[in-house]
């Protein structure tokens, strides 16, 4: 695998045969978590707990429209209860969460979060915060970018620096827009 151009896949095997309860979070952890999200985000607005957890209990925080960010903001809460695997060498932190912006008028209501097309933006940020944990693996990138499938093809043959640069010539953003067409 070439790993500065970011091509190919690397597959990993589950660490765990079954369900692994979480041992829920720490008080100072989801204070200072707390902290961080008013500071650079701006208020909660409300949390969607989870009960119970698989390896780590996470939370989504939404933070609502703004002047500064007209729309809302999802950031978990929990990933970084277990530091992730990472490289030696990459100096980089094993402690992390995620962020998704999505459209100010995005349904976040019990119904909605039901529904497989409203409600797909939180069960997948739950799934990526468990997959390092999972798989004893890590991530970089924290803020989720759902792409098409030509674009993931893009990455996978020509590589990592091929996919952000036609992100960024398409002006992709960590604000999902569901109607995107594929900058491929």
């Amino acid at each position: 695998m070439d790993e500065v151009s970011g091509a190919g896949i690397v597959r990993h095997e589950p660490r765990y045969d079954g369900f692994v309860a979480a041992a829920g979070q720490r008080q100072e952890v989801a204070e200072a978590i707390d902290r961080h999200i008013a500071t650079h985000f701006g208020p909660v607005a409300f949390v969607l707990h989870e009960i119970a957890s698989h390896l780590v209990g996470v939370h989504v925080y939404v933070v609502g429209p703004s002047a500064e960010r007209p729309y809302q903001t999802l950031v978990t809460s929990g990933m970084s209860e277990r530091p992730m695997t990472v490289p030696d060498g990459h100096g980089i932190s094993p402690y992390a969460e995620l962020m998704l912006c999505l459209p100010a008028d995005w349904p976040l209501t019990q119904a909605a979060l039901h529904d497989e097309r409203t409600g797909w933006p939180v069960r997948v940020l739950k799934q990526v915060a468990r997959l390092p944990h999972e798989y004893g693996t890590w991530i970089t990138l924290l803020a989720l970018i759902p792409l098409h499938p030509a674009e993931v093809m893009l990455k996978v043959s020509q590589g990592t620096d091929a996919l952000i640069a036609a992100l960024d010539r398409g002006g992709v953003s960590e604000l999902l827009d569901p109607t995107r067409p594929s900058l491929v």
